[in-house]
This record gives structure tokens, sequence and C-alpha cells, in this order.
């Protein structure tokens, strides 16, 4: 149960930006026509029980000056099949499963960007660690806003750039335009990088899209998974007293930190040595910073660790094999095992849980599936979605399967980023019909 003491997040006001723009954004000087802010939260937490539920979504509520609208029994899909969903009057979005009645059951709260935009930048950060600190909340995405209103950012050096290839950290620069009939260019949108990778950009006319209220260019990054995570902790670490002064900075730092613009010499691959283009590097120094935010991705699996063994130990033991003779052999390497099992460590004993998980799903390998054929005869399934962040089971488009390997596509993976290998299918999950994904 969480006290009321700690519901209270709402920070006192703070003073209204004095270069006339957003009061709610963070401006990075007074002379830079820049402003940042938060564009969109979303994240998971694991529930008690349903009090644990409405008080989170309560708490969230009176920091935003919001009230909650309970739907439950009216699950819907979204990654994955929820019991109980809900809205507030403002916009925000949430939905969970009731604890007891799932294995896995979960809360899934999204704050979108009419939400975010619509109080200061540092209610959302109250409002995240008073998340973190109380609910071990877990971010799966985050974006962040940055609005140049002296428009730095021209259309004419970002499409050279996209043409010539001068870029990097990213593999592509897509741009996209939007057209009247006398072929007047109405607007026009530069995607940065992938939309299936976890750091990916948008630079777009934000005064044509939002009809003139806005008049800048907006460059927006929007992060996910592990990446979101760990670049939240890092922006909930900045001290109290230091928020004002270092919030902007790193936020519009991580925002264009996910590319370079660069002159690309034909043998040169190391990016900090290229040097920057001219417009660019303008714009980096009216920022102040850029901040290239990436998470080592720590490869745990079994197969890894397999493939450590072989390359550097078969050698030797194959060695010793030959020198000591088999008998001999087999008897040391049944003390070396005996010995390391008695000293197993707990991360050690928590990877042979995780790895024999792994191995089971591997093991249940299917050359058919449990599936549901809708009114459309498209094939539907349940399969195991592996995931550093949060493994679980997920409805997916099934596409037969040949050998034991399933062919899926999971809700948000592009046509063509369809999963191909050991995938285990659920032939015992619970029953359901396409109607309720329809």
């Amino acid at each position: 149960m969480v006290c009321n003491d700690m519901l209270q997040v709402v920070p006192p006001p703070t003073p209204v930006s004095n270069t006339g723009f957003d009061s709610n954004f963070q401006t990075l000087s007074p002379i830079s026509q820049l402003q940042v802010h938060v564009d969109w939260l979303q994240g998971t937490c694991k529930p008690l029980n349903d009090v644990f539920v409405e008080e989170l979504i309560g708490s969230v509520c009176r920091a935003l000056g919001d009230q909650p609208v309970y739907e439950w029994n009216q699950g819907s899909y979204v990654g994955k099949q929820w019991q109980h969903r809900g809205h507030s009057v403002k916009g925000l979005r949430f939905w969970w499963d009731s604890p007891g009645e799932t294995q896995n059951s979960h809360l899934l709260l999204s704050l979108p960007g009419s939400i975010c935009s619509s109080v200061e930048v540092e209610v959302i950060w109250n409002l995240s660690r008073f998340l973190n600190d109380v609910f071990a909340f877990k971010v799966t995405r985050i974006d962040l806003a940055l609005d140049d209103y002296s428009k730095r950012l021209e259309f004419e050096n970002l499409l050279t750039a996209s043409r010539e290839g001068l870029f990097a950290r990213v593999r592509q620069l897509v741009p996209h335009f939007a057209c009247l009939r006398n072929r007047r260019m109405k607007g026009w949108t530069f995607d940065v990088g992938s939309k299936q990778s976890d750091s990916y950009g948008v630079i777009y006319d934000k005064e044509t899209e939002s009809d003139g209220r806005i008049k800048s260019v907006r460059f927006e990054g929007r992060f996910k998974d592990e990446v979101a995570h760990a670049l939240w902790l890092q922006w909930l670490s900045i001290p109290d007293e230091s928020f004002q002064e270092l919030s902007p900075q790193f936020l519009a730092g991580k925002t264009i930190g996910i590319v370079e613009f660069c002159e690309r010499l034909p043998k040169e691959k190391n990016v900090s040595r290229m040097k920057r283009l001219p417009w660019w590097e303008s714009f980096v120094a009216a920022v102040g910073s850029h901040l290239r935010h990436s998470v080592k991705k720590e490869d745990s699996t079994l197969d890894r660790a397999k493939r450590w063994v072989e390359r550097q130990v078969t050698g030797t033991l194959a060695i010793l094999r030959k020198v000591l003779g088999i008998h001999e052999y087999r008897r040391l390497h049944d003390e070396w095992l005996a010995a390391a099992e008695a000293n197993f460590t707990m991360e050690q004993q928590a990877k042979i849980v995780m790895w024999s998980d792994e191995q089971s799903n591997v093991m249940q390998k299917s050359s058919g599936a449990a599936d549901v054929i809708d009114e459309e005869g498209q094939k539907w399934a349940w399969a195991w979605y592996p995931s550093k962040l949060q493994s679980e089971w997920r409805v997916a488009r099934f596409y037969g399967a040949i050998d034991g390997e399933a062919r899926v596509r999971f809700s948000g993976e592009s046509t063509k980023a369809v999963t191909v290998g050991w995938i285990h299918l659920g032939a015992t999950k619970p029953t359901w019909t396409p109607r309720l994904f329809g």
C-alpha cells in the first residue's frame, strides 16, 4: 500500500520562459531560440493487486491535474492481450492484468505528446522519479522534442546531406515531401535512422505540421526498450539544484546525439575524427551539447556461452586429452566440473534458470502450431517473444513452419522483419478468437 504522503508529486510552478515561447518547455538559453521537452513517455511495472493499479494511476493523474476512467474487463490488444484498460480526460492511456489471474501480470502506462506538452518538464521529471522510486517503473519508450525557432536546420542542407551521404551514426537519412496541387512544397520530413532501431530521429517542418501555431523546425529523438530506460534513469539522476540548468542541455544533447553530419572520407572509419559540416557545427554550438546515447547490450545467451567455450577452451581440452589419455582426462574433467558446481555464485545459478528456460523453448520446436484462422484467412498463434527487458507470450501472425523453424511476425515489426528460427509456439496457451484482436 502506498501512503498518501508519497503521492504528492506536483512541484511548484517554474518561472515562465522569457523567450516568449511555450513556458512548459525548457529553453536552452535566452538567445538560442531553442526549446526542448519530453514528448512521450511509456513504460510498465508489475502491480501487486488492483488497489496498486488505482494508486499508481491516481497519483499520475493528480500530478497532471487529470481524472482517470477505468474500463474493467474491457481489455484490448496492445503488444499483448490485456484484461482491463483505461484512459483519462486529458488523454492518458493505460492497460493492465489483474494480479493472480494471469501468470505474468503487468501494467502498461502511456503519456502521449498531448499530455507531456501540457505540463512543465519538471512535472514529468518529478513524476518520473516518483514512479521509479515507488513503483519500480520500467520505461519502454521516451520521445524528446527539440524546437528550433531560428530554423537553423534548413531543408536544403539536410537534402544535400541525404543525397551525398554526409551523415554518420545512422544508416539512412530519408526525405519525405508533401506538396500542394501546384507542386509547391507544403511540408517536409527527414527520417534519421531506422524505425526498427532503439534510437530513431525525425526532423520536420513543425510550422507546416501545426498549421502555423509552432513556427519551428523540430528534431525528435525516439528511444525504446533498454536504450529508453537507460536514458530515463540518466535524466532522473540530475540533482535537484541543477535541474533547470542541466536538464535542457541533457535532453537536447541526447536528441541531436542520434546523428552526425560530417565529411565522409573514403578510408576514415572513426566518426570522431571526421570534420562536421559547417551548418551542423553551428547548430551543435547553439545547442551546447551533443551526447551520443547507446547502451551496450550484454549477450548472455546460452549460444554465446557455447561459442566462447568453442573458441577459447576446446583447443586446450583436446590437447589435454591427447597427452593424458582418455581415462585420466575424463577423471580430471569430472573433478573440475564437480568443484565448479560446488562453488556456484548467485549470478551463475540465475543463468542456469534462465538458460534452462531458453533451452526448453528450443527443445519444444514445432513443425506445426496451435493456430487460429480468422475470417480473412490470416493465421494467428501464441509465440514466446524473447526480450531482455520483458520476455512474454504474444500473439503473432503465423506464416507456417518447415523442419521446426516457425515463421512469425510480432506486432510492431515491419513486414521485412519476419522472425525466422527457433520459436516456442504455445499449444497450451489460453483459448482465444481473432475477434479479440480485430
